[in-house]
């Protein structure tokens, strides 16, 4: 399904117009449907047209301003209602996902952020490559841990690692940098898609919680996978440390 949002029913007659010059751009055989959604609820809108096989695929500029959100007003209310993993193509995407050879998942130690294992798990299989995760420490942080002898991040992801995939083998690294998203754009390459989670938080809360996923998206050069907050294809398999 092709769809485009409106803000007043005046302009639907022209995004219908659009989606339909788009709809017959697209590959001969492929069955494509249009559909103009209208209104503060498009997310909410949205969501009753997909189900649990549709694939979401969404440009965004990803901007924190002037509406306040993590992606984009539009993005940002589909993501946090959808159920299913979206595909962003933020303002600096020009290469098609193609050649894929890494899933790069980036966790934060959080419940919501390990609800994305599973859904990289498929990605990895599914284009039949090696998946990662990753964790971002900084400078601060990894001082404080060595002063303590510890090495709580490296557990961290080992574990995740070692218990993400069954049957699969999954690398792991810890990321040193103070910038979360300079490190995991720093640590991916062209051939890698980049997976990451929103906490679906609202008001100020957002703007924190949603820095490093909307960052990721505004300054990747490939498509980011957003996993939802609402998100439910973890298994026990997939369990992530306690």
């Amino acid at each position: 399904m092709l769809f485009r949002s409106v803000d007043t029913e005046t302009e639907r007659a022209e995004r219908q117009r659009y989606l339909n010059t788009v709809q017959r751009s697209v590959a001969h055989g492929l069955v494509t449907h249009t559909k103009v959604l209208t209104g503060p609820q498009v997310g909410k809108e949205l969501s009753l047209e997909l189900d649990d096989e549709t694939s979401l695929v969404m440009l965004t500029e990803a901007t924190l301003a002037p509406h306040g959100g993590h992606f984009g007003s539009i993005a940002e209310q589909i993501v946090r209602t959808s159920t299913r993993p979206s595909l962003l193509i933020g303002p600096k995407v020009s290469a098609a996902l193609t050649d894929i050879r890494r899933v790069l998942l980036a966790v934060d130690g959080s419940e919501t952020a390990e609800r994305a294992i599973s859904a990289a798990c498929d990605m990895a299989a599914a284009f039949s490559a090696q998946m990662w995760v990753v964790t971002v420490v900084s400078a601060e942080q990894a001082v404080a841990a060595a002063r303590l002898g510890s090495i709580v991040e490296t557990n961290y992801v080992r574990g995740i690692a070692e218990r993400a995939c069954p049957g699969s083998s999954v690398e792991y690294d810890v990321l040193h940098n103070d910038d979360p998203v300079a490190g995991i754009l720093d640590f991916a390459n062209e051939s890698d898609i980049i997976v990451v989670t929103t906490h679906g938080r609202s008001g100020v809360a957002r703007l924190v919680a949603g820095s490093v996923t909307s960052g990721v998206i505004r300054k990747a050069l490939r498509p980011v996978v957003v996993v939802p907050p609402l998100f439910q294809g973890q298994s026990d398999d997939h369990e992530g440390p306690p």
